[in-house]
């Protein structure tokens, strides 16, 4: 039996969230297969969109999952693994671990699979706030272009309830081990670099707390 310990948190977003799942189905099925780890899940996961708006949607537009059982918008686990791995790894003049997304990656466990977002009274959230339409500047052969991406986006306060798990593991000389510190540290940059689309720019900023 694997020894690990395992914590619940309250994340509640100070910043809107933008969804960052591509709205092209093409695009999209790509991107899903990448992240999940089984082909069940990845069907599964495919299926977790709104169908009759996706046929209407630009391939420049990014969107949030549904979950099928509640009708809440929702995230997986990866997002919030991901943002973990990103957020040691830019803490690591602090933390000092080496190849820090790769070890959130073996160490670290998300749950639930599918994370509603929820509102400040804790009921989940089925719609979204108007789409958040911003440029994209990008600098090629031909000299800078400006292109315009737009992203579903849930305003502040929003809320989700994650468990985090720990598998203990061993640092070195040259790196130290993942630990709770890092973790809740990982966390606490989330208030200056937080999670989903854009979160570079200032969206899906949070703060935190521990609930269990």
């Amino acid at each position: 039996m694997i020894n690990m310990e395992t914590r619940k948190y309250r994340i509640t977003g100070i910043e809107p969230i933008l969804g960052s799942q591509p709205a092209n189905p093409e695009i999209r099925s790509a991107f899903i297969a990448s992240k999940a780890p089984a082909p069940e899940l990845r069907d599964e996961e495919s299926a977790m969109f709104e169908a009759d708006a996706n046929e209407l949607r630009d391939k420049g537009l990014t969107v949030f999952m549904r979950n099928p059982k509640s009708g809440a918008i929702a995230l997986m686990d990866y997002a919030v693994k991901g943002m973990l791995k990103a957020n040691v790894t830019a803490l690591e003049a602090q933390n000092k671990i080496k190849q820090g997304s790769s070890k959130v990656g073996k160490y670290v466990f998300v749950a639930p699979r599918i994370i509603d977002l929820m509102d400040a009274n804790g009921n989940p959230i089925k719609s979204c706030a108007d789409d958040l339409e911003r440029p994209l500047r990008a600098k090629t052969m031909k000299g800078d272009r400006v292109a315009l991406t737009s992203s579903e986006q849930v305003l502040a306060p929003w809320q989700i309830e994650v468990s985090i798990s720990l598998v203990p593991n061993k640092g070195s000389e040259k790196s130290a081990s993942v630990t709770w510190e890092a973790v809740e540290d990982a966390l606490d940059y989330g208030e200056l670099n937080g999670i989903g689309q854009w979160h570079n720019g200032g969206y899906g900023r949070f703060t935190w707390e521990r609930i269990g």
